[in-house]
């Protein structure tokens, strides 16, 4: 890909000392009006990358209202003010910290993997350098408490899942399992293990369980994040020509098989009677009923700033790392601002030529735009394109 990005940006406060004692916790405190928060698209418990002659901490944002701070000032608690050993009337840069790639060693244990030297070092390394947050901590304590406490991650998983169900009053269900190299679930044979087991769960619980065993080895539609996503889903409602296939497919099989638990539709027949709700309109009609009664159709909100990650060189799309593409939206701020996130131009499979655009991140601020693609340029394989011969 072509790593031609914007840097990640800066912005600059003048400190007051407030005289908050936080024990240890960093903490940044800025009024919610102020230019920093609007660029950086900055929110309550936004880790924040704080620089004072070239010496920088992570600390944890906290918003406040009033008077108590200027729209150019920054106050820190007491913590931050001594790791900064800063001065009243001094100016710090604000930023967007780097991403912690420690956080998926932790992430791959709370999903029961076991973490070697490295991976242990990894995380020790992040969090004696203070960036990790306490909710960070949390989580890796629990997911080490669960080595010891013998917890069954797949078990946890199918009940997480099918309680929920329960709990909605739900009597069938059906459940869409993707099968990818960056799916959760990376294999067919552990697609088969949990769907039996979801089944059979369900089943004791008093749950006609179906689950439909997909492929995962790209995203579905092009969109990733609300207002994308939503876009993808209205295209296929409305019958548009350029609708995403892939997306269409998938709604009509998981339909056809909700379709199925229906008396008098035969399996194998649902899909038909989806498909034929599709094409004549029916289903676009129920959307447009629904959406009256939650008070009425709005079109998906537009992002403010977009921009176009290219390909490096020609060949075709062999590999598309779905983790990192949802990393990526995250960063951008989704789903929390409702217009960010990117949309996938070129499935697996297509042939590119140099400098044909992959993909394009939406932001609603130009700082978290540019964060996304700070880390996009130090993760070049997201959209894999390989030379052909």
């Amino acid at each position: 890909m072509n790593d031609n990005v914007h840097r990640t940006s800066f912005h600059a406060l003048r400190l007051k000392r407030l005289g908050i004692d936080t024990y240890q916790e960093p903490v940044i405190y800025m009024r919610s009006d102020c230019h920093v928060c609007r660029a950086e698209g900055f929110e309550a418990q936004s880790r924040v990358q704080v620089t004072l002659n070239n010496h920088s901490i992570i600390a944890t944002l906290n918003v406040v209202t009033g008077d108590l701070l200027a729209p150019d000032e920054a106050g820190l608690s007491e913590a931050a003010w001594r790791l900064l050993g800063a001065r009243a009337g001094d100016a710090v840069a604000l930023s967007h910290p780097p991403v912690l790639e420690s956080l998926s060693r932790v992430r791959a244990k709370v999903y029961g993997k076991r973490l070697g030297d490295a991976d242990m070092r990894a995380i020790m390394r992040d969090v004696a350098a203070g960036r990790y947050a306490d909710i960070h901590l949390s989580a890796f304590l629990a997911a080490c408490a669960g080595d010891r406490l013998d917890l069954d991650s797949e078990g946890q998983l199918v009940a997480s899942v099918l309680s929920e169900k329960a709990a909605a009053g739900s009597s069938h269900v059906v459940i869409d399992i993707p099968v990818g190299d960056t799916a959760k679930v990376r294999s067919r044979d552990a697609a088969q293990t949990l769907s039996h087991r979801l089944v059979e769960i369900g089943r004791i619980i008093g749950l006609t369980v179906q689950t439909v065993v997909t492929d995962g080895a790209q995203p579905v539609g092009r969109g990733i994040g609300p207002a994308l996503e939503a876009r993808d889903v209205l295209a296929v409602l409305r019958r548009e020509a350029d609708a995403p296939v892939d997306l269409r497919e998938r709604a009509l099989r998981i339909a056809g098989a909700v379709l199925e638990f229906a008396p008098g539709v035969a399996p194998g027949a649902g899909v038909h009677l989806a498909r034929e709700f599709l094409d004549d309109g029916r289903a676009w009609k129920k959307f447009e009923a629904i959406c009256a009664a939650q008070g009425g159709l709005r079109e998906p909100p537009v992002a403010a700033h977009t921009h176009a990650v290219t390909a490096a060189q020609c060949g075709r799309v062999t590999g598309i790392d779905n983790r990192w593409l949802a990393r990526v939206a995250k960063l951008a701020g989704a789903p929390r601002a409702p217009a960010a996130g990117l949309e996938l131009h070129v499935p697996l499979g297509t042939v590119v030529e140099q400098g044909q655009p992959l993909f394009t991140v939406h932001a609603e601020a130009p700082g978290e735009l540019a964060y996304a693609l700070d880390n996009i340029a130090a993760q070049p394989g997201i959209v894999r394109v390989e030379a052909e011969p």
